[in-house]
């Protein structure tokens, strides 16, 4: 939904500005904001993504099921309807 508004300060500008009713301004403090990129991108696309996990957000039990391995130095297994099905 950011894309079409255009580069990352009009996002800021939207968000920040045009959106809020108190105290109208871009936080500028180191930190608080990160640096926003101009075009958004899958995170796969940034970093790389070991995991994908379906699901926006993924329900509890997709999450333990795959963070229970991961604790135990293991790798999950993602397989099955429910651990792969994005919808």
């Amino acid at each position: 939904m950011r894309n079409p508004t255009g580069n990352a300060d009009v996002s800021l500008q939207l968000a920040y500005i045009e959106g809020a009713d108190i105290n109208q301004q871009i936080p500028n403090e180191p930190g608080i904001v990160p640096p926003l990129i101009d075009k958004v991108v899958p995170v796969h696309n940034i970093v790389p993504v070991d995991i994908y996990l379906p699901g926006c957000s993924p329900a509890a039990d997709r999450i333990r099921v795959a963070l229970e391995p991961l604790l135990a130095g293991e790798t999950p297994e993602m397989v099955g309807r429910e651990m792969i099905k994005f919808g």
